[in-house]
């Protein structure tokens, strides 16, 4: 289905004039003609929604028309992902093709404060600097900020094997920029 025409390019920000109503934020838009030129909307104002580039916008012209191919960003939530590369998008990198069996949207609902159980149990990592001084509750996020050569790379791929060997627990490593890396090293 046909929603609109690419009216502004400016590097990886486009615009989109619609000329339909069933466009809404977090949905993915791509060109009729040439699947290589994805959206995700961002921003509607009136009948002009802003997009993000999900990759390269080098050779995308303006006035080609755009349908909307989904209703958001979607992952894979099974046993299926234990163990393989997945880029930000959701779509496997490792070049393994697997059978969908259950997706989730990465647009779920916010978490009211309430919810949250904070008396969880502690992580023990098995690294005494970490347990001592900063023990990671159990189910709750962690990062590590640092200057080159400070061993963030190690404490890493430590945390990720201590967790996975001796807790009897899946790991999801998440790397940007610099940290993908890990990542890569990890999967090799």
């Amino acid at each position: 289905m046909i929603v609109g025409k690419v009216i502004s390019i400016f590097d990886i920000s486009i615009e989109v004039i619609l000329s339909s109503n069933d466009v809404s934020i977090g949905d993915i838009l791509e060109v009729v003609d040439n699947k290589d030129y994805s959206f995700e909307v961002v921003e509607i104002s009136t009948s002009i929604a802003k997009c993000l580039a999900l990759d390269s916008t080098r050779g995308l012209k303006k006035g080609v028309e755009v349908k909307k191919i989904s209703d958001g960003i979607k992952v894979e939530y099974s046993d299926q992902i234990l163990g393989r590369v997945f880029n930000s998008y959701g779509q496997v990198v490792d070049k393994h093709k697997f059978k969908s069996e259950n997706t989730r949207s990465v647009e779920n609902k916010t978490v009211n404060v309430k919810e949250i159980n904070m008396e969880s149990d502690i992580m023990w990592t098995g690294i005494k600097v970490i347990d001592f001084f900063a023990p990671m509750q159990k189910g709750f996020r962690m990062g590590l900020v640092g200057g080159a050569g400070v061993g963030k790379t190690v404490l890493i791929k430590e945390l990720i094997h201590n967790v996975y060997t001796s807790l009897d627990a899946n790991a999801v490593f998440c790397g940007t920029g610099e940290r993908s890396r890990e990542g890569q090293e990890l999967y090799e």
